[in-house]
């Protein structure tokens, strides 16, 4: 079991740890109210409390809707005059097959579109207008307002799922005539609007017709221009024939390009080469072939060749011959020498001409090679211009190909078209007048089937609305769900109403005196059984009973609760400090005129002053009634007196006055362990017992719970079946007893 907080702990830890229905203080000081709806029993609770007056309130609503319905019957009825018109889709060509079908969102558009066009302001005067609306007596009521009135009583709607729009009229009709102008007004608004949407059509048509005649003689001159640009782009001959020669014109010149492409990067090699080995003085330069055949073919190298071949011969001869040292031998070795020097000379000569020609041939050749390279290059070029040119022309002429043929097929389609309109402007109807109103024979409105229904919901919805707003409005609390939802107080126990009960009561406050065994008892053992495991004993020996207000039922509460304590076997003391208007005295005489006053004054002992009511049960009465009763219910002496009190006897209860109306019980709650607040059914308020929980929340005091007290049964509820099973379980105790 959880351990309940002492007095000195609670405002530290009551407000904060100890959950709802548990010894201690709520969770916190909300509003009135908190944590607590109307639950589906709440309801029932109301509507079993209050049916008489939802009975007696629909009853009367009812009653009076039918009697205002059977008046309006007899006395006023409405006749409605209805006429249908039909209206059929647009048809989109009346030359290849069925019209078009539409959607569902189109055909309701097109509906409310009608049934707008039909309220419109043309139609009903034209309406107005007419013979058959001239004649009757509505019209001549009011000429000048005519319209209007018609506007307001005219009835227009399309009807759901159909291709049907209503037109109605309802108006008061006393006899056969006025029934007849009432469905001819009808019909003439229905033929005004069948006729203006016949020649809004045949309007809208010949629009059609004019701005397709414009359309397609636009069309016409672009065809124009389209062949005048197909003719030009195809005047230059074949040109795909063109494309064919140009083809192979470029084939050839291809085979020619790369040849001579390929020549002049050798020869660009060559003379490259040739200029390197020169400027290095490359002697292989004159090996080449060319360069010995131009030294072979010169004579005069020939000659000195041919010399400088004697002059050896003959120089071989005379050193063999003469020796070293002959002058012969020294003078051929000059000429020698000299011829060898012209022959090298001339050779040098021959090479530098030869390599010179040799270059200059080169450089003949690829000059040639490039002018032709260039020529073939440009040329090239100029038949890929020309071939691009044919290709964009063949692409110009396709695409005007094309763009002739869609021309053609608009210009086919918008003739189809405006035939289609020449042929439809003449006959086509949208709207047509399918079913004419008649004259009403049968009253409109009102309808008892109607009427009757609407009364009864309308009684019923009175009546609860009624009973839950009483309900609302009376914020006393009435049953135990209301002290633990509203109040957010812990309920120990409920004390039913004396008239509930089947035992005969002097006096309830007695009740355990005459009546142990009575209902009244059996709920205050039920209470006591609560404070009992409400928190150890150490904590809950001294309890102080109080109320937010008097008459709530203070003294008897804390009177039958001691003597169930003293049943129980506990030695109890009753203790009167309600000073303000004391009981105890006046229920036992006995008691004398000394009391607790006394006792805290000092002029007697309160031991002495005790009185025995029944064995384990004692009391004191209040005394004399002291001039300040706070500051002596505040004293140190009270605080040692109840010490002592706690000390002799197990259980100690206290009786005092009502906490908001003074002061005496906010001081008592500091000093015992707990309190016990005594709720009033239907007698106190939430916003009251809010106030007196507060106040002892304030103070720290450790509020055990709460008693509901004179609760009253409602007609089959919980606490009615509760009753009932009490007094046979006693009734059939009472026959098996031997």
């Amino acid at each position: 079991m959880t351990k309940v907080p002492t007095r000195d702990q609670v405002p530290q830890v009551a407000r904060h740890q100890l959950p709802v229905g548990q010894a201690g203080t709520p969770r916190s000081f909300g509003a009135v109210g908190q944590g607590g709806g109307m639950t589906g029993k709440d309801v029932l609770r109301i509507l079993l409390k209050r049916f008489w007056l939802i009975l007696i309130t629909s009853s009367a609503i009812t009653g009076a809707i039918c009697v205002a319905t059977l008046i309006w019957w007899l006395y006023a009825p409405l006749y409605t005059a209805v006429a249908q018109l039909r209206v059929t889709a647009p048809v989109t060509s009346g030359l290849r097959g069925a019209p078009t079908q539409y959607g569902q969102d189109i055909m309701n558009r097109l509906m409310q579109t009608h049934a707008a066009v039909a309220m419109s302001s043309p139609v009903l005067t034209a309406a107005t207008r007419t013979p058959e609306v001239t004649r009757t007596a509505w019209f001549n009521k009011n000429k000048e307002g005519a319209v209007d009135r018609l506007f307001k009583e005219i009835k227009v709607s399309p009807q759901t799922n159909t291709d049907y729009i209503r037109i109605s009229m309802t108006a008061r009709a006393a006899n056969d005539a006025q029934k007849t102008d009432l469905a001819e007004i009808v019909n003439a608004v229905a033929r005004e609007f069948e006729k203006f949407s016949k020649q809004s059509i045949s309007r809208e048509r010949t629009d059609d017709i004019d701005n397709l005649r414009k359309r397609r003689e636009g069309l016409e001159r672009e065809l124009a221009r389209t062949r005048r640009d197909v003719q030009t782009a195809t005047r230059a001959g074949n040109i795909q024939e063109m494309r064919n020669v140009l083809a192979v014109e470029l084939r050839t010149l291809t085979t020619q390009i790369i040849p001579l492409s390929l020549y002049r990067a050798q020869a660009e090699a060559q003379m490259k080469s040739l200029q390197d080995r020169a400027e290095a003085g490359d002697e292989s330069l004159y090996a080449m072939p060319e360069i010995i055949r131009a030294m072979e073919m010169d004579g005069q190298l020939r000659m000195l060749r041919s010399e400088k071949s004697s002059l050896e011969a003959e120089l071989d001869r005379r050193r063999s011959k003469f020796g070293e040292a002959y002058e012969g031998v020294k003078s051929i070795l000059k000429r020698l020498d000299k011829i060898t020097e012209q022959v090298a000379e001339r050779e040098t000569v021959i090479r530098t001409q030869a390599a010179e020609l040799l270059r200059s041939e080169r450089e003949a050749a690829l000059d040639g090679a490039i002018t032709q390279l260039t020529a073939l290059q440009e040329r090239f070029q100029e038949a890929q211009a020309q071939d691009k040119d044919l290709q964009n022309s063949l692409t110009r002429i396709e695409q005007l190909t094309v763009t002739e043929e869609t021309l053609q097929k608009r210009i086919a389609d918008i003739s189809d078209r405006e035939m289609d309109l020449q042929l439809l402007a003449g006959g086509e109807e949208q709207v047509r007048l399918q079913i004419p109103a008649i004259p009403p024979r049968e009253i409109s409105m009102p309808k008892w089937k109607i009427m009757l229904p609407l009364g009864v919901f309308l009684g019923i919805a009175c009546g609860v609305g009624l009973a839950v707003l009483l309900e609302f409005i009376d914020t006393s609390i009435k049953s135990p769900s209301d002290i633990v939802r509203k109040v957010d107080l812990p309920l120990l126990g409920i004390i039913p109403h004396v008239d509930d009960i089947e035992e005969e009561l002097d006096d309830v406050r007695l009740a355990f005196l005459g009546h142990p065994n009575s209902l009244v008892c059996e709920a205050f053992r039920q209470i006591r059984t609560c404070v009992l495991f409400s928190g150890p004993p150490s904590e809950r020996r001294s309890l102080l009973v109080t109320s937010a207000l008097p008459q709530d039922g203070r003294t008897t509460v804390t009177l039958n609760l001691a003597a169930s304590f003293a049943q129980g076997g506990k030695r109890v003391l009753v203790v009167d400090a309600n000073f303000r208007q004391p009981a105890v005295k006046d229920l036992f005489p006995a008691c004398g005129d000394a009391g607790l006053s006394n006792a805290l004054v000092g002029q007697a002992k309160w031991q002495d002053m005790t009185h025995e009511v029944q064995p384990n049960l004692h009391v004191i009465s209040a005394g004399v009634l002291p001039p300040t009763p706070a500051d002596l219910l505040g004293s140190e002496q009270m605080k040692q007196m109840l010490s002592e009190m706690m000390d002799q006897y197990d259980q100690v209860l206290i009786d005092s006055a009502p906490c908001l109306v003074v002061s005496d019980s906010s001081i008592l709650s500091t000093l015992v362990d707990g309190v016990i607040l005594v709720v009033r059914a239907e007698a106190n308020t939430y916003g009251i017992v809010q106030r007196a929980r507060e106040l002892l929340g304030r103070l720290g005091a450790h509020i055990t719970g709460a008693t509901l007290n004179g609760v009253r049964v409602a007609a089959g509820g919980y606490l009615q079946e509760n009753y009932d099973t009490f007094y046979e379980y006693h009734e059939s105790s009472r026959t098996n007893l031997p």
